[in-house]
């Protein structure tokens, strides 16, 4: 018990499954859940990484300790990717897990009040403009927004990594 299963801002190269025992999930050092699969608890809540695994981020974004004696199984971003194309249906599973994990990690993901353009405005105003703000997942090589599309939405990244490539260039303006 207590052992460090992973670590936040660690390489996210896996997503873990508790077989046994129960873990507790830290972001910025806050507890955000408890993983098991103990009675009551829904399959999602024994999986952790699916959002590094998914390609959404490279890093993970939060910290796994074990609160009791645990058995963990660990699955790599390669076997899923496998896993991906021989049981696209079956999968799918992993895209539910990730949206949960958003919603766990969504308090201590606030990034409308480091945005530039919002810098002098109120905490009102930055609590009020969050609260509207919608979270969606996309996986790595996922297309946000193509080039000529008409522009309806402002996106804030959250979590993990993108390019901004134009025309049909295959090197990213930026990252």
């Amino acid at each position: 018990a207590e052992d460090l299963i992973c670590k936040e801002n660690d390489v996210g190269d896996s997503c873990i499954f508790v077989y046994t025992g129960e873990a507790d999930i830290y972001c910025k050092h806050a507890l955000v859940g408890r993983m098991s699969q103990l009675p009551g608890t829904k399959a999602w809540e024994s999986w952790w990484g699916a959002l590094e695994v998914g390609g959404s981020c490279l890093e993970r974004v939060a910290s796994v300790r074990a609160y009791t004696d645990c058995v963990v199984w660990e699955l790599s971003a390669k076997a899923m990717r496998d896993l991906w194309l021989l049981f696209p249906y079956e999968c799918s599973f992993f895209d539910k897990v990730a949206m949960k994990h958003l919603q766990l990690l969504y308090p201590f993901t606030d990034r409308v009040s480091e945005i530039n353009m919002f810098e002098s405005c109120s905490a009102e105003f930055t609590r009020v403009i969050r609260g509207l703000m919608v979270q969606k997942v996309y996986c790595r090589d996922e297309i946000v927004m193509q080039e000529g599309d008409t522009g309806d939405e402002m996106y804030v990244l959250c979590v993990g990594k993108c390019s901004v490539f134009r025309g049909y260039n295959t090197e990213p303006l930026s990252h």
